[in-house]
Formats: structure tokens, sequence, C-alpha cells
């Protein structure tokens, strides 16, 4: 069983960090623009994977 001085904390932190920040960020950028973050976080889904028309 893992002490806790064995467990990666700081990385655990820096993650959860990381995450609500970007949460943060997408709430921040949807009340400016007035659009539901739901909109925002789908539109992030399809760039990128290289699934466009002609591709």
């Amino acid at each position: 069983m893992a002490t806790a001085s064995q467990l990666p904390l700081k990385g655990i932190f820096q993650g959860i960090k990381l995450v609500s920040a970007i949460l943060v960020g997408i709430l921040i950028i949807s009340l400016l623009i007035g659009q539901s973050p739901a909109i925002l976080i789908s539109g992030l889904g399809g760039h990128g994977s290289g699934t466009h028309a002609g591709v």
C-alpha cells in the first residue's frame, strides 16, 4: 500500500489546476461571446482529426 509520501501529489495537483484553468477559460469565452459552453466544447472535437471533407 502506498503511503502519502510515495504518491505523486504535485503532479496530480498540477493536472487538476490545468483542467480547472481550461474549464474557467471556456466559461469566460462563452460568457463573452454569448454562447453556451457546450457549443464551444463540441466545436473543439472535430478540429485536427483529419476528418474534413476533401482530405
